[in-house]
């Protein structure tokens, strides 16, 4: 009742601030510690242990801007917690990036732009704990104290570059991803042991990778916990019979275990490895061209031309990005928006070989025209040896 009365303070507030205090090392789902809340006028700190976050859900539905720094993970708190992501959002950190800081932290980002340095606390502490002290409550405070004016300058800054629309268009990327866990029989698409097998392997890791998620979410732990990556490849090809045997496999922990585990793992192994057995359809992507040298080629470019524009190269792209991106993938981020304007049709140049990397005088790299004439003596033992000549 407390918390709906408060709320119907901020109902019109165009913008707030918003951060959690959590826990995920030793659980399935992230446990949350604390809630803190601002817009004009009112900071709240909020115990989700003793207090129901629905009434929150209102707010985070209304056209008001959330403001969180690095959110994705709160994002998904959210989503959970009380069950609704912000409307619209926007990251400070991603701003940051925008204004050509590197993953900047929230102290880094007040000092440059508000000259503000707030004294934080163990980043470590433990908010599970009640009561919870007086530095722990002035450490989550300062997360949300001065987001509103941070906002302010950040705005300000992003117009004079002409970046505001692109940190607006990244911002809303991350409030539609919002760090969201595959389902259960999508978890083997992020294990990276799995993407070498193929047929009726692949599919009994889909199948295995789908029971360890069900089994981790059942006893709330991180599914690493109950079979790791590894252990997930190496079950998908070879058929076990005996708990010593499968307690002797690389990539499983035997002393975390149990035989109750061990049993329903044994269990599923011996029906998905039966020849007869259905399995689920699943299939990895084909690969298309690989890009060898020139993503190493467009990946030494961006560097340099992100530089250039003060801007953080990893949130121009990353090498996947580039390579996802010369390999013809439609979905890869630098075949859309700005980062397709900037850097995108430049590095299809380069892939095509219409476009060269080069070194300037000042030894800065640079995208030249290609001249088509190579220089002499480059072109194979031949050559070299009659330019020695």
């Amino acid at each position: 009742d407390k918390l709906e009365a408060f709320l119907q303070d901020a109902e019109g507030a165009s913008v707030y601030a918003i951060d959690t205090e959590f826990h995920r090392e030793r659980s399935y789902h992230p446990k949350l510690g604390l809630l803190q809340l601002a817009w004009p006028g009112r900071l709240l700190l909020i115990d989700p242990l003793k207090t129901s976050l629905k009434p929150l859900r209102a707010l985070l539905e209304s056209p008001a801007t959330a403001l969180m720094h690095a959110g994705r993970q709160d994002l998904e708190i959210l989503a959970r917690t009380p069950g609704a992501i912000p409307r619209r959002l926007f990251d400070t950190q991603t701003a940051a990036r925008f204004c050509g800081m590197n993953s900047p932290s929230l102290n880094k980002t007040l000092w440059k732009f508000l000259k503000v340095n707030p004294q934080k606390g163990n980043r470590m502490t433990n908010w599970l704990t009640r009561p919870l002290t007086p530095l722990q409550l002035d450490y989550a405070a300062a997360d949300v104290r001065h987001l509103i004016p941070l906002w302010e300058a950040l705005r300000v800054e992003l117009q004079s570059r002409g970046r505001l629309g692109w940190a607006e268009e990244e911002c809303e990327q991350i409030r539609l991803n919002r760090g969201a866990r595959l389902s259960p029989p999508e978890a083997w698409r992020k294990i990276k042991e799995v993407r070498d097998l193929h047929g009726r392997a692949l599919a009994r890791s889909a199948v295995i990778a789908d029971w360890r998620e069900r089994r981790a979410e059942h006893l709330n732990i991180p599914p690493k916990f109950v079979l790791s990556d590894l252990g997930v490849a190496v079950l998908a090809q070879n058929p076990l019979k005996t708990k010593k045997e499968l307690k002797g496999v690389r990539g499983v922990n035997s002393a975390s275990m149990s035989d109750s585990t061990a049993a329903k793992l044994l269990d599923l192994l011996t029906k998905i490895h039966k020849e007869k057995t259905e399995l689920p359809e699943v299939s990895l992507p084909p690969k298309g061209p690989q890009p060898g040298p020139a993503a190493k080629l467009a990946a030494a470019w961006l560097s340099q031309a992100a530089a250039d524009l003060k801007l953080d190269s990893s949130l121009a792209a990353s090498r996947k990005d580039i390579e996802d991106f010369l390999g013809g993938d439609p979905d890869a981020s630098l075949a859309h928006g700005w980062r397709y304007e900037l850097f995108g049709a430049h590095i299809l140049r380069i892939g095509s070989g219409e476009a060269a990397v080069a070194m300037d005088s000042s030894g800065k790299i640079v995208l030249e025209e290609r001249s088509g004439r190579p220089v002499p003596g480059t072109q194979g033992r031949k050559d070299a040896f009659a330019a020695a000549d």
